[in-house]
């Protein structure tokens, strides 16, 4: 191997987004229009001396190994200003790089022959994995379900390790992958692997770690790293031939070049993430059906147990209750809360989002809360009484008041709030 490698895998939604390569040509990170090539300039110059893995977090912080710096460089994923680095001391020879939903950075360190694990947003060294198992890391990737996958150059194969516990959980490519580099893993949980010796990437059942056949023979030239987007397009980038190459990770056919010309010696690279969508039905309980379309509703994001709000959408449901958004967010778990106009916040605890989005997030809000505090309680009742009787056009109309949705304050929306009187919703 004539040059450290190493990758970082980021699956994107189905439009055109950056794609950010790392370049120890002139040791800088160059981007790169996904679909058309053009190139949108480079970062890092003056900071980075040999980059290596590089990848994104849901911050929109985009992070880059050093191999000659030992380590880990912070850098602004859209204007490509420099935000600090980290793993002095600890990093000796960084590769592949990844990060989890969770905003642990993950770096394959040649020197002690393991996986260091740093919180990406302050800097701080939070052990190891692999140890004892790796004998030359190389490429590192996220799975579907938070696993890590380490390519082990000199192992000649693919380790897998639980990312909360560090736990040792098998490997794949044994007999396959002469001198795995790069590593990847698909939408369709397929495992890409860049086998450095064949100039191949060689393809792996997720689950099963069963073969798959490979591709990128005549193409992959001392390929490095690999990155995988939601389209199942495979970029691998090309050290000695200064491109990155595009295959269908599907049946391998060759898609073009990107690069050309402006790329010297490119390591790493990964795609950075566009929308993923987010769907689902919102139930409001005691409302008319015909008064449903058109409802506001605000639904948050946040980490789990975490009350801070990652992203605030607000949907306005159709006539069944349907709603839908696009999320920034990488995939990973979260607590998802709704909360409506005279209705109660509800919260989904840990819901799983895939490179795909997720779908069937679906609240049933509790009615009565007039005064949007999230609390159904005798000021609502005093809002109720101030509106009793009333319909649209009256001076003390209160649409909120109008619990039912049938156009006026009434004795049924009074049923309403004494079901539900002293019900606090979720925080």
């Amino acid at each position: 191997m004539a040059a450290p490698l190493a990758l970082a895998l980021l699956s994107v939604w189905a439009a055109a987004s950056p794609v950010y390569v790392s370049d120890v040509g002139d040791a800088s990170v160059k981007l790169f229009d996904q679909y058309t090539g053009q190139y949108m300039g480079k970062w890092g110059t003056g900071f980075l001396q040999y980059p290596t893995g590089i990848a994104l977090d849901r911050q929109n912080i985009l992070y880059v190994a050093d191999y000659s710096e030992g380590q880990v460089f912070r850098f602004n994923a859209t204007t490509g200003a420099y935000e600090g680095q980290f793993g002095k001391g600890f990093l000796s020879g960084p590769y592949g790089l990844a990060v989890d939903a969770n905003d642990v950075v993950y770096v394959t360190n040649g020197g002690s022959a393991n996986v260091l694990k740093f919180n990406g947003l302050t800097g701080n060294y939070m052990g190891d994995i692999g140890t004892g198992f790796i004998l030359f890391p190389v490429g590192v990737a996220i799975g579907p379900s938070n696993e890590l996958f380490v390519a082990d150059y000199s192992g000649a194969k693919v380790f897998r390790f639980d990312t909360q516990a560090g736990g040792y959980e098998g490997y794949i490519a044994g007999g396959f992958a002469q001198s795995p580099v790069g590593v990847g893993v698909d939408p369709n949980g397929v495992v890409d692997v860049c086998d450095d010796a064949n100039n191949q990437v060689v393809r792996f059942n997720y689950s099963t770690g069963a073969y798959m056949g490979s591709f990128a023979q005549g193409y992959a030239g001392f390929g490095f790293g690999i990155a995988i987007d939601l389209n199942v397009v495979a970029y691998v980038a090309d050290y000695s031939n200064g491109v990155v190459n595009r295959f269908n990770n599907e049946t391998g056919a060759y898609m073009g070049q990107i690069g050309q010309g402006t790329l010297l010696n490119p390591t790493f690279l990964t795609v950075a993430p566009l929308p993923a969508p987010v769907t689902g039905t919102v139930t409001l309980q005691h409302f008319t059906a015909s008064a449903v379309a058109g409802t506001p509703v605000t639904i948050v994001l946040r980490n789990p147990g975490s009350t801070t709000a990652l992203e605030t959408h607000t949907v306005t449901l159709d006539s069944s209750g349907n709603y839908s958004f696009t999320t920034n967010l990488l995939p990973g778990t979260y607590d998802v809360a709704a909360k409506a106009s005279h209705w109660l916040r509800q919260r989904l605890s840990s819901q799983t989002m895939l490179s795909t989005g997720m779908t069937g997030v679906n609240f049933s809000l509790i009615n009565g809360d007039i005064n949007g505090d999230n609390t159904i309680s005798l000021a609502d009742f005093g809002k109720l009484k101030q509106a009793y009787g009333s319909m649209p056009g009256n001076s003390n109309w209160n649409p909120n008041a109008d619990l039912d949705g049938n156009g006026s304050v009434g004795l049924s929306d009074f049923g309403i709030l004494k079901l539900h009187y002293g019900t606090t919703g979720d925080p």
